[in-house]
């Protein structure tokens, strides 16, 4: 069963990723609908050189507090091939069709979930296939 967060901001979403990454897995991996939602938001709180690098190739590893994690970038066309249980996904600004899609892709995965719409935040709220994470 999936575990999830709701937020309102990457950048809060982002530091929420990085703290139950330091205890609870190796990856984080940011999910978007299309590969040029990265610019923006999303850029501003990761700076352009990681954001550059993570739009060119995919996957980077990025050191916090003395730990090196595995940064993963997926859209709603990626293979998702590097997926692993031992991480959590930030998806940011998605649709609920593509956040459930993900869920039944990956049952074991925990999320931090940004809606794209209000109404979308009313959804997650009425999804029975999740606990809150913790």
């Amino acid at each position: 069963m999936n575990k999830f967060i709701v937020s309102d901001s990457f950048k809060s979403s982002f530091e929420k990723a990085i703290h139950y990454s330091i205890t609870n897995y190796d990856n984080i991996t940011i999910a978007v609908e299309l590969l040029d939602q990265v610019d923006g938001i999303i850029s501003d709180v990761l700076g352009m050189d990681i954001t550059n690098s993570l739009k060119k190739k995919k996957v980077i590893q990025v050191q916090y507090e003395n730990q090196k994690k595995i940064l993963n970038l997926i859209s709603f066309k990626s293979k998702n091939n590097n997926i692993q249980t031992s991480q959590i996904i930030i998806a940011s600004f998605i649709t609920f069709q593509y956040l459930e899609n993900l869920m039944l892709q990956y049952p074991k995965i925990d999320f931090i979930y940004i809606p794209w719409l209000p109404e979308e935040k009313i959804k997650i709220s009425t999804y029975k296939n999740f606990s809150l994470l913790n």
